[in-house]
Formats: C-alpha cells, structure tokens, sequence
C-alpha cells in the first residue's frame, strides 16, 4: 500500500516538474511557476530556458520509476550548492527542498 502511494507521488510529482517547464518556457500558460520564487534573481531568458529543460528532465526521470530517487538526490544536492555556497537560493525555501528531496529519495529507493 505505501509502496503504491509513494510510486503514484512520484508520477504526480515528474508530471507537474513537467508542467512547470512547459510553462517556463512559454508553452503553456501558468500565472507563476513556484520554482522560480525560491531563487533571488530569476536571470535572464537563456537562464529561465536552461533551469526549465533541467526542471523537464528531473520530471522525466521522476516518471520513470528506477530512476525516481537519483532524480530526488541530485536536485538535493544542485539546491544545497546552490543555497550554500552560492547563495542564490533563499535559505529557507532551498533548506526545505533539501530535506524533503533526501527523504522522499530515499523512500523511493
């Protein structure tokens, strides 16, 4: 039964990743994608483009099942640099993903 639960978030999880890049790269309308909120420069064109293809193909690799928890692993550790060493990432919102992005990698493993 967990089992279950955890393998349809993970499918919910991929198909909205996908959805929020769609809409990143203006091809489908959304008021405002929540990845970008955690950041504090949203950069420029080319940089919203390049984040949307990586946010696209974490939702990919979220889809197909074997490769969920790399997936939740190599965000964790993209989001922590990126909090902690460059600070680039609002503290909070990058703290947050982190611990949630280890967990569920783990109870995906």
């Amino acid at each position: 039964m967990i089992t279950q639960i955890i393998h349809y978030f993970g499918l919910v999880h991929g198909l909205y990743d996908i959805v929020c890049a769609l809409s990143l790269l203006d091809l489908i309308p959304l008021p405002q994608v929540p990845h970008l909120l955690m950041l504090h420069d949203q950069g420029t064109e080319r940089f919203r483009r390049f984040f949307a293809y990586w946010i696209f193909t974490y939702g990919l690799m979220r889809i197909h099942g074997s490769m969920r928890a790399y997936s939740y692993f190599i965000e964790a550790l993209w989001v922590a640099h990126e909090t902690w060493v460059h600070r680039s990432v609002r503290r909070v919102w990058g703290t947050y993903v982190v611990v949630v992005c280890c967990v569920l990698g783990c109870l995906t493993l």
